[in-house]
């Protein structure tokens, strides 16, 4: 289970307190959000509009980290929720009492698209982001050939794991990995339709 600390902001940014130096992938992502980076991409420059449109249901994304991996799923978190997605984050989204394994994969069951979030120590690390990917897995394999659902985003040049490998991922040292990765959203399939 992924313990929660306490959150405070400066500016803008998530501080933890007790936390290892922010990761290469972190420090991306926030110089990304001080330069308004993450543009909103239900419109382009002409005011036309862009690859996610807001006015229809949200697109249910799920989130899956590794702890060390926190801070940066935190951000993604934030600026994906602010341009309307609906977004499941544990610690956004669970509630103190839940079972928290049963909530993760209710929410698994549910999401329209699996934004998991790998760096180097994720992929090589025993935890419950290996879980959450088996289960993706399993619930790949049921879905529609070529429909976007399981999404890998690789941090601090991460490589991508063989298990998702047939699958396309974005690097965040790329200049447009946000508005690659909302394109991909606004392609998946919804659940609910």
């Amino acid at each position: 289970m992924r313990a929660t600390a306490e959150h405070g902001t400066t500016a803008g940014r998530i501080s933890m307190p007790g936390h290892r130096r922010p990761s290469e992938a972190a420090r991306i992502l926030a110089r990304i959000a001080e330069t308004d980076g993450f543009r909103n991409p239900s419109s382009d420059s002409r005011g036309e509009p862009g690859p996610h449109d807001t006015s229809g249901p949200a697109v249910k994304a799920f989130v899956s980290y590794a702890r060390g991996d926190r801070d940066t799923a935190r951000r993604l978190w934030s600026s994906l929720h602010a341009i309307g997605y609906d977004v499941w984050f544990d610690e956004e989204s669970l509630l103190p009492g839940q079972d928290w394994e049963y909530e993760i994969e209710l929410a698994l069951e549910a999401c329209d698209a699996f934004i998991v979030l790998l760096s180097r120590d994720s992929v090589d690390k025993v935890g419950y982001v290996q879980r959450e990917i088996v289960l993706a897995l399993n619930h790949a394999d049921r879905r529609p050939e070529g429909q976007v659902f399981i999404i890998p985003v690789l941090l601090e040049g991460a490589a991508l794991p063989r298990r998702l490998s047939r699958w396309h991922a974005i690097d965040v040292r790329d200049g447009n990995w946000f508005d690659r990765l909302t394109q991909a959203l606004a392609r998946t399939e919804r659940t609910s339709e």
